[in-house]
């Protein structure tokens, strides 16, 4: 897994093509290099390969996730597990299936961690992009 790019901030920031000036706005809050930074103060340190990427050193993901949840957790964080968010209810609250059955969220912020669509097994299989548009969140 790679988490960024050593590249100097302009050329890394053009990447992002017609949204440049959208992304680059909150990337300066938050640079490459202040990423390398918050896995360091993880406890995970990073390098960078020949293509420019930045990886963990190890090469594993694993130690970097259970120490942001150690963190998170220990700021009173709450994780629910095994939600699949499936969109908006009519009020503007979060719909999800859960093994409890279906249940309405009302918050005042969410973060979506849903995965990408190549880990189908362990249940991140993209489902969710078709709610990016709908509904009267962002996402």
């Amino acid at each position: 897994m790679n988490l960024t790019h050593s590249e100097p901030f302009e050329e890394f920031i053009s990447r992002y093509g017609k949204r440049k000036h959208e992304v680059q706005k909150w990337l300066k809050d938050f640079t490459p290099d202040d990423l390398r930074e918050w896995a360091c103060g993880l406890g995970v340190e990073t390098f960078v390969g020949t293509s420019g990427r930045v990886f963990p050193v190890g090469m594993k993901t694993s130690p970097l996730l259970r120490a942001w949840l150690k963190r998170l957790t220990d700021s009173g964080v709450d994780f629910h597990l095994r939600h699949r968010w499936v969109g908006w209810n009519a009020d503007n609250s979060l719909r999800f299936e859960t093994p409890e059955g279906e249940k309405s969220v009302r918050a005042d912020a969410v973060v979506l961690a849903l995965g990408g669509g190549s880990w189908a097994r362990l249940g991140s299989d993209g489902a969710w992009v078709i709610w990016r548009n709908l509904g009267g969140g962002v996402v």
